[in-house]
């Protein structure tokens, strides 16, 4: 009897062994289910918390892509305002150096026709294409990087120095031209209003700048 009661109860344990089997495999699929829910909220609540605090403590820095398409942004709005006012520097600055030459011609008592003084200003203008034009471009930009600089460190006085570096850029670039070449190579741009207008052109110019970054918003950049 006691032979068959092990019988019976090898058996039993037998026929429920595949059930043991069954209920831990749901079991470890029950853990495995709900650490991948905690998982799932515990990634969801730490989205939150970066998109709220700006902390990102795990994987890739959501931020970093946004942050470069604001920076390559921000350099082609800069780059655009650049050629404008590069553009517009150059065109009133030739404008006026012709309008300084033709008034000198005047003063000898010859009279300039107003045809004969626009197909002069078109001339200059080509003329200068070459020289004068790759030269303010470089100036400009020297001028609109440093005031960029120091906007990033005098926020409030951003659009200022602009206007303060634009107009600067061309008096000091015949200046220096003046000191290296021994002569200033600009017969318009000779003498206080020469510089002065040269420094007016330069402040349309700067205007222009402000004016293109203000309609992207970029004045408020940091």
């Amino acid at each position: 009897s006691g032979s068959l009661g092990h019988e019976k109860a090898a058996v039993r344990e037998k026929r429920n062994a595949p059930r043991v089997v069954e209920f831990a495999c749901d079991l470890l699929d029950d853990i495995a289910v709900r650490c991948s829910g905690q998982r799932q909220e515990h990634r969801q609540a730490e989205e939150e918390r970066f998109y709220t605090h700006g902390s990102f403590p795990f994987g890739p820095d959501p931020s970093i892509p946004a942050a470069m398409g604001r920076k390559m942004n921000a350099l082609l709005c800069h780059s655009g305002a650049w050629v404008i006012a590069t553009l517009v520097t150059f065109t009133l600055g030739s404008i006026f150096m012709s309008q300084a030459v033709l008034a000198r011609v005047s003063r000898f008592g010859v009279e300039v026709e107003f045809p004969a003084r626009l197909q002069s200003t078109l001339s200059d203008l080509g003329g200068l294409l070459t020289s004068y034009l790759p030269l303010i471009a470089v100036a400009t930009a020297v001028a609109m990087f440093l005031a960029t600089v120091l906007g990033r460190l005098l926020p409030l006085w951003r659009r200022a120095l602009y206007l303060l570096a634009g107009t600067a850029a061309p008096p000091v670039l015949v200046i220096i031209m003046t000191l290296t070449l021994g002569v200033n190579p600009l017969a318009g741009s000779q003498g206080m209003v020469g510089l002065g207008l040269q420094a007016l052109a330069g402040f349309a110019g700067a205007m222009s700048y402000v004016a293109v970054l203000g309609k992207t918003g970029q004045t408020h950049a940091a």
